[in-house]
């Protein structure tokens, strides 16, 4: 049983981790983006990774974890999100939807692998996993639809 409380803490983890920088990426393409509507969507990818984070947090915290609070600036993967500060700085809008959807993968991936790849999820964790996934692929499907909108091909 404490395996699997200490499985579950490591992959409720993993799923902050990958919202801290989201929101992270997120938040610095904010302080460039002049755009509104970009920067609507921006702010509702934020969002939703708030939501998310603090959602896994209070899990982890009931199992006895403590939550990631931040994101270390040194981490590869957070230098890789300031690509979408650099698309954004461009003004490069192909640069930009790119980018979101590129890390909204990413994003995707890491939910799909706690779904499928951990047998020992708890049922409840397995459903809060599920429910987060279908915002960040909504979420996907926006930067997607507003891709089509602003980008000209």
């Amino acid at each position: 049983m404490e395996n699997n409380t200490q499985r579950s803490i490591e992959i409720l983890t993993g799923l902050i981790e990958i919202n801290n920088k989201r929101i992270v990426g997120y938040d610095n393409a904010l302080k460039e983006i002049k755009e509104s509507t970009i920067k609507c969507l921006f702010s509702r990818l934020v969002e939703t990774s708030r939501l998310c984070k603090d959602e896994l947090s209070t899990e982890v915290k009931k199992l006895g974890g403590v939550p990631k609070e931040e994101t270390p600036t040194t981490s590869n993967l957070y230098k890789e999100w300031m690509d979408v500060k650099d698309a954004v700085a461009s003004k490069n809008r192909r640069a930009i939807f790119n980018c979101c959807e590129f890390w909204e993968d990413v994003a995707g991936r890491v939910y799909e692998h706690a779904l499928y790849k951990y047998e020992h999820v708890d049922p409840g964790h397995k459903h809060l996993i599920k429910k987060q996934y279908s915002r960040i692929k909504a979420d996907k499907d926006k930067i997607k639809n507003l891709s089509k909108v602003f980008v000209k091909v």
